[in-house]
């Protein structure tokens, strides 16, 4: 797209190329990545619940001493 620019701002029009359509698509595509990404970032930290968190250290310590007080 940058070299679309420079060639529009030297040349003054681009005509119909097919590096525009590629270059319009990719910025589109790269538009709606960044917001779904946001979007999952922002469900993530609204939905963020501290006590639903774990550790897998701290349940394998639970279970290896219920395990041993059992025998």
């Amino acid at each position: 797209m940058l070299y679309l620019a420079g060639l529009w701002l030297v040349q003054g029009q681009l005509g119909w190329r097919p590096l525009l359509f590629v270059g319009i698509t990719a910025l589109m595509v790269g538009i709606q990545l960044v917001s779904i990404g946001l979007l999952g970032e922002m469900l993530r930290n609204v939905t963020f619940r501290a006590e639903e968190e774990y550790c897998i250290k701290q349940i394998w310590d639970k279970t290896t001493s219920a395990a041993g007080q059992a025998e």
